[in-house]
């Protein structure tokens, strides 16, 4: 009677070195190609929140003129004072900026209006309307 190993044979043993340097290869060319995607998605994703966050800003500027303005005199007030400057949950600050056109010169009369969001000296957003003034 003749005994049998119970050894495995060569090659039978599971992964070896070089499969496994062959896979952690692969998977960094992966990485390497990857990477950037992940990056610009983030960037984009930072630059629509912005945009998104100084629309905001602008809408409810323009709301809040729009609602106080049915004079020339009502309108003073946003001539004078600066809107106060936001910053959103990432740390970004905004400012916005009103530009008021001059008072119509008969009533009922309409008046331009713009206002523009600014975030690191560029402009994000910008709008303009025009609202009806129905006296000096």
């Amino acid at each position: 009677m003749t005994a049998q190993r119970d050894t495995p044979h060569r090659g039978e043993d599971g992964f070896g070195v070089i499969e496994i340097v062959v896979a952690m290869f692969l998977i960094g060319l992966l990485a390497i190609f990857v990477l950037p995607l992940v990056m610009l998605a983030m960037q984009t994703s930072a630059k629509s929140a912005s945009i998104g966050t100084a629309t905001d800003i602008v809408n409810a500027e323009l709301t809040e003129i729009r609602a106080a303005a049915t004079s020339c005199s009502t309108l003073a007030p946003f001539r004078t004072s600066a809107p106060a400057a936001v910053t959103d949950d990432r740390g970004v600050g905004y400012q916005a900026v009103r530009t008021i056109g001059a008072c119509p010169a008969t009533y009922p009369g309409s008046v331009t209006i713009t206002v523009s969001v600014l975030s690191e000296g560029d402009t994000i957003s910008t709008a303009t309307t025009r609202v009806l003034l129905a006296r000096a």
